[in-house]
């Protein structure tokens, strides 16, 4: 397959990987921001991504995943979890509009029903489909060769063990994203593991997408006028949190001042 020489190419002038992302994203119309190109070097299995307001987190996330979808061997399962079906639609479209513009799209089954799950195959013989954490049990059988777990803020953490258990077989990487200042009280393990996986020598490695991180809503990156008139409607904690995606604790936390390191 000519994809599969392109990445064994640009593997052996650079092995990290990152050639090769660029050059397929090159071909998809993916320029990663500067804050995003952070998040997608690095070559760990397990990331988790923080994400202010419209800061592009499903599509960096989507874009992510399209990249593990063209490797050696090649990959025939690929998840895409959310505490609901509906929930993982923008990252199905963008999974889906890449294969488009790549020339390796299939088929798709994308039903108008909430309650739906969403299946897309690749001429590469991957096929993608969604599964809801409503019902965590039916989170088995197929060890998938990646999964994204998407609005993770609003999943319990059965979900994320469940995913995690499934990848164990193929040792396949992870992807977890979701918006702190939506996270519900099911889905405070995920703000806790944002903090934890931002120390160093962690099992995972957290990242934080501020919404400036998004050039198409905001061409001034942090100095963006729309940014900075955000900043000053707002005190520095929801800033920070909404559009920063940095993790903020509620002032009345008993022991505000724990954190992992």
């Amino acid at each position: 397959m000519g994809l599969l020489l392109l990445k064994q190419s640009c593997d052996r002038q650079d092995p990290t990987g990152w050639l090769w992302k660029t050059t397929l994203w090159d071909r998809v119309g993916y320029p990663p921001s500067p804050e995003q190109a952070t998040f997608h070097q690095s070559p760990a299995k397990l990331k988790l991504v923080t994400g202010g307001e419209r800061a592009g987190k499903s599509y960096s996330a989507a874009m992510e995943a399209f990249s593990y979808s063209i490797a050696t061997p090649m990959p025939t399962i690929g998840w895409v979890v959310g505490p609901q079906f509906k929930m993982c639609r923008s990252e199905m479209l963008y999974l889906k509009a890449a294969a488009e513009q790549l020339g390796i799209y299939s088929a798709s089954s994308f039903p108008n029903s909430d309650n739906s799950e969403w299946k897309l195959w690749l001429t590469t013989g991957l096929y993608i489909h969604t599964l809801s954490g409503m019902d965590a049990s039916k989170i088995a059988g197929e060890a998938p060769d990646w999964a994204l777990l998407v609005e993770a803020g609003s999943c319990y953490k059965i979900v994320y063990d469940r995913v995690v258990g499934r990848l164990a077989p193929k040792d396949a990487p992870l992807l977890i994203n979701g918006t702190l200042e939506s996270t519900k009280a099911e889905g405070i393990w995920f703000t806790e593991l944002a903090e934890e996986w931002a120390q160093p020598d962690q099992v995972g490695v957290a990242f934080r997408l501020p919404a400036w991180a998004n050039r198409f809503y905001y061409p001034g990156g942090r100095q963006d006028p729309k940014i900075l008139a955000a900043e000053a409607r707002m005190g520095p904690n929801e800033f920070a949190e909404r559009f920063g995606g940095e993790v903020k604790r509620p002032a009345q936390i008993v022991l505000h001042e724990f954190d992992f390191k």
